[in-house]
């Protein structure tokens, strides 16, 4: 099971600016578990493209991955 999906979030800096985020990507459920793999390209309203790669554990809530700058 896999397919293409969307992202739409928000980083408070400490400096109390907003960055909003877009993105699209990929998912793939991991076999045997309730993990998705995902990948996507984010492009954030200072102007930043970044990567996230990692793993979504949907009976934890939680992400583990990177999130890198793509330059």
């Amino acid at each position: 099971m896999s397919g293409r999906g969307s992202f739409t979030g928000a980083g408070f800096l400490d400096s109390g600016e907003v960055v909003g985020a877009q993105g699209e990507g990929y998912w793939r459920k991991i076999d045997g578990k309730q993990q998705w793999r995902l990948l996507a390209i984010n492009m954030t309203s200072a102007g930043a493209v970044l990567l996230s790669d990692g793993t979504l554990n949907l009976e934890s809530r939680s992400f583990n991955g990177t999130l890198s700058e793509w330059t």
